[in-house]
């Protein structure tokens, strides 16, 4: 099951690649769109001809081998499963952060698992897991069907906070994928857990409820909420936005109640926070001083006042700067 790459202009310039037939070359670039996230798949040739080139007449073990000889791959056996590895595959590619750990060990027999964030992206750190295995014949009611079971040793499996290595399944050309594969998931149990709805994160999202109360069009909350959560942003962009939002209330189209309003799902998106008031005039002061609201809370720009968290609607809650419960603690 395939997946979206990078291909760089380099790629056609490659001298060493330039040795290589015409449809190794374009097998090596689909071989990214075939390979886990750490450039890994199983080396079956004429599966990986279905995936490539379902319409044309070609061999793919010679192909491979061209690629193999030039140092773009290296075949391996790992548990009696051969596997091929794209060299440099982790150099020049950039996996979506969503995109699952691979389950398909290395020449050593090692796993890479991701450490994941709260929101499940990878954060950039990973470590190598030992997959080891022993093969012990699976038995039904007493009798020995031969069917073999591949199990990890020991009894506890991975835990890496939001995801498991788990066994692949073998008759998958590619066993992680951001597209379900029927054929390589496992029915959910009657009375297991269901999985929440987008909408049961609401509460637990900092500072989407302010944002969405205070948007004047109410619609689309669910698309609302996976606009918040693909920004995710920290503590001083959410004051940035509710104070940009707080300063456009006032200059929206509300003609036809609203209907020229963007969704907030767009407006986030768009990055609209940072946009340009069209005739808009310079705020007007807040006190008989002529103080702006940022002043009074004891900031000398917006911007210092953003990142302290600071914004038109809670400016009463600070004074020279910090936060009145801080001040007075």
């Amino acid at each position: 099951m395939a997946r979206a790459r990078n291909i760089k202009p380099g790629f056609f310039k490659n001298e060493d690649l330039a040795e290589c037939s015409a449809f190794a070359r374009l097998c090596f670039a689909g071989l990214w769109t075939l390979a886990d996230r750490e450039g890994r798949l199983e080396d079956r040739a004429k599966k990986i001809k279905g995936e490539l080139f379902p319409f044309d007449t070609i061999e793919v073990e010679p192909l491979l081998q061209e690629l193999e000889r030039w140092h773009f791959i290296r075949r391996y056996e790992w548990a009696g499963i051969r596997y091929i590895q794209i060299v440099a595959f982790v150099k020049h590619q950039v996996p979506h952060g969503t995109e699952k750990d691979g389950q398909i060990p290395d020449e050593d027999g090692f796993l890479t698992v991701h450490e994941r964030g709260r929101n499940g992206y990878a954060t950039g750190t990973s470590q190598r897991v030992s997959r080891a295995a022993t093969v012990a014949p699976a038995i039904s009611g007493g009798v020995d069907d031969s069917a073999l079971t591949v199990k990890p040793c020991g009894t506890t499996e991975v835990d890496n906070g939001v995801l498991t290595v788990k066994e692949q399944v073998h008759n998958t050309l590619i066993p992680d994928s951001l597209i379900p594969d029927s054929s390589n998931t496992p029915p959910t149990p009657h009375g297991g857990r269901q999985r929440r709805s987008p909408t049961a994160a609401i509460e637990s999202m900092p500072g989407f409820p302010a944002f969405y109360a205070a948007y004047p069009r109410k619609v689309g909350r669910k698309a609302a909420l996976k606009a918040w959560l693909k920004l995710a942003p920290d503590e001083a962009l959410q004051a940035t936005i509710l104070g940009a939002l707080a300063a456009q209330r006032p200059h929206l189209d509300r003609r036809e109640n609203g209907r020229f309003i963007k969704h907030p799902s767009s407006w986030l998106n768009d990055g609209c926070w940072d946009d340009e008031i069209p005739g808009a005039k310079v705020a007007a002061p807040v006190n008989d001083s002529g103080q702006q609201w940022w002043e009074v809370a004891g900031f000398t720009h917006p911007a210092e006042a953003a990142n302290e968290r600071c914004h038109v609607l809670n400016y009463r809650e600070f004074r020279e700067g910090r936060r009145i419960s801080e001040v007075t603690a």
